[in-house]
């Protein structure tokens, strides 16, 4: 399987008249004049078309595709040096942005990507700029794109970059859309906690029971929220079941936690509400000991 200029078929063998008659057996493909392929599909294409266009990669929704490992449909979008418009592909004429090779395909890099393809943008940008060193990398790139959109701008602002875990962006998401301005994955001394709110000094953990249940996670998680807490922070920890089922929940405590900071740290006689002033198993039903009294 593979593609063929017209050239390269005459050297094996393949006339003109065989090359209609492959054609209307469906055994060839023509992509443009002298450019065909004998498997039609879109990745197919794409590595036809890169092979034999110089100075192209893949864009928009097709690079997109490309950096969140889904697969490629048509038409397949490219930019670079020419212009062609064709049935199952595009060049935008462009100067070539930022670009990276994924399984030897050329693609522009995964800012130009978002940039390019709204529908995706969001996607990307979490996947490709996870872990602890997401912020510093988006801001890198960012510094090297001539132009960024103001919707890519905000976008990001409403993105939560540097997540480690979805379990992590499904507790960011909601802050932000609350309007809280977060930061993921940042350190407080010598520990790395998942979710910073700067303006409060309130730091989050997320726990995985299948990371946090062993005891050695057991023994350094009280360590790193004493340590949070003697740096000055409110630490509040939260496992997997809490924000599985109980999201709302959780956000009213991190809220509960964000207005006693509003009153200035009140500590006489101070009643933060529910759900803290009540025992979680009296209202948790996640809790194995639910309704049990203690």
């Amino acid at each position: 399987m593979g593609s063929f200029t017209t050239a390269e078929l005459r050297a094996l063998g393949i006339g003109e008249k065989k090359t209609r008659a492959l054609l209307q057996q469906g055994r060839l493909t023509k992509l443009v004049r002298g450019l065909y392929i004998d498997d039609h599909s879109p990745a197919s294409v794409a590595r036809a078309i890169t092979g034999h266009y110089k100075k192209i990669a893949l864009s928009g929704k097709s690079a997109a595709q490309i950096h969140l490992r889904l697969p490629l449909t048509f038409p397949i979008q490219t930019e670079g040096a020419g212009s062609v418009q064709a049935e199952t592909f595009s060049i935008r004429h462009s100067r070539l942005p930022a670009c990276t090779n994924i399984n030897g395909l050329p693609v522009v890099e995964a800012l130009w990507a978002a940039r390019a393809s709204k529908d995706y943008a969001r996607r990307i940008l979490e996947t490709h700029y996870s872990g602890r060193d997401g912020e510093k990398r988006l801001n890198h790139d960012l510094s090297r794109m001539r132009k960024v959109p103001a919707w890519l701008r905000e976008t990001i602002a409403t993105t939560p970059i540097g997540a480690c875990s979805e379990l992590e962006r499904k507790l960011a998401r909601p802050l932000i859309k609350r309007g809280y301005r977060i930061r993921m994955n940042q350190f407080i001394g010598p520990y790395c906690f998942d979710i910073l709110l700067d303006q409060w000094k309130i730091a989050i953990e997320v726990d995985s029971e299948k990371y946090h249940a062993n005891e050695d996670s057991f023994i350094s998680d009280r360590w790193k929220t004493n340590s949070g807490t003697l740096h000055g922070w409110i630490v509040l920890r939260f496992t997997d079941s809490c924000i599985n089922w109980n999201l709302d929940s959780v956000l009213d405590e991190i809220e509960q936690a964000i207005r006693w900071v509003q009153k200035r740290r009140p500590r006489v006689d101070y009643k933060p509400g529910w759900p803290a002033c009540q025992k979680v198993w009296e209202w948790n039903p996640t809790v194995g000991y639910a309704n049990k009294p203690r």
